[in-house]
């Protein structure tokens, strides 16, 4: 293939993983990356955009597959292929069909199985943009100050966290620490005031709603619990007296822009 489909594999099993890498590179295709949780598939994601995803329902971390396809393809809309089976799993089938996916391969997949659910699913896509009036619009979901992104950088036992800016549902204070609540609904402890997280991250639309909250203003969903509280993400956080007018502010200049719908 002179411009090989990529592929992001998000499976928490590692031979399996490796199954499908091995199998996908034999057949011309590129794997972008292999990870097992929602955090790093969105890292991998914005990293390396693919053409399709092929997501395991159950993989680590707070979210499944489902859940975190749902995040993906709101950043960009790619075929998405669960490998999984939903056989006896009423629950689990009702809950992937809501974002309907463009294919399922067994766990009993073989090579050609693979390639032909491949295929299929991209062809049901491609239809599926047409149908849907699509196929002409930009690719991304982007708000119109996207070239004011950036990302959060920290370690954590030794380990790199990187977590987008537009990921960060709400930061708060607690003593000498900040918690980062993020959408894949990870939780992370950094040691840092809140004043100084302000400074460091200058993205336009964290907000200072309390003295010991910032909240990003792209994830308020209801804003008619003001003056005192606010809901980000269907949770309730708390707005202070001193920061009310400024944070209605933002939330009307955002919503007159059409990049906050309420």
């Amino acid at each position: 293939m002179e411009n090989p489909t990529s592929v992001l594999i998000v499976e928490d099993e590692q031979t399996i993983a490796t199954r499908l890498k091995n199998m996908l590179e034999k057949k011309g295709y590129r794997v972008t990356a292999i990870v097992d949780n929602a955090s790093d598939a969105l890292n991998a994601f914005r990293e390396d955009m693919p053409d399709l995803l092929l997501m395991d329902i159950k993989i680590n971390g707070p979210l499944d597959g489902i859940e975190t396809a749902k995040l993906l393809l709101k950043i960009k809309k790619v075929p998405v292929i669960f490998v999984s089976t939903f056989a006896g799993d009423e629950g689990t089938f009702d809950k992937a069909s809501m974002i309907d996916p463009d294919g399922v391969l067994p766990k009993s997949y073989n090579e050609i199985s693979l390639v032909n659910t491949i295929k299929l699913a991209i062809k049901r896509f491609q239809n599926k943009q047409l149908l849907e009036g699509f196929l002409n619009s930009p690719p991304e979901i982007e708000s119109p100050k996207s070239l004011q992104r950036g990302c959060l950088i920290f370690k954590i036992k030794d380990k790199r966290i990187k977590v987008a800016y537009e990921d960060v549902i709400w930061v708060k204070s607690e003593r000498n620490d900040l918690i980062i609540k993020t959408v894949t609904g990870e939780s992370y402890s950094i040691y840092q005031s809140l004043t100084q997280f302000e400074k460091t991250h200058d993205y336009p639309y964290f907000g200072r709603c309390h003295r010991s909250y910032l909240i990003n203003l792209l994830h308020v969903d209801d804003d008619n619990l003001l003056p005192k509280q606010l809901s980000v993400n269907k949770e309730v956080v708390p707005v202070g007296r001193s920061f009310k007018n400024t944070i209605e502010e933002k939330i009307i200049e955002l919503m007159e822009e059409g990049i906050l719908k309420l």
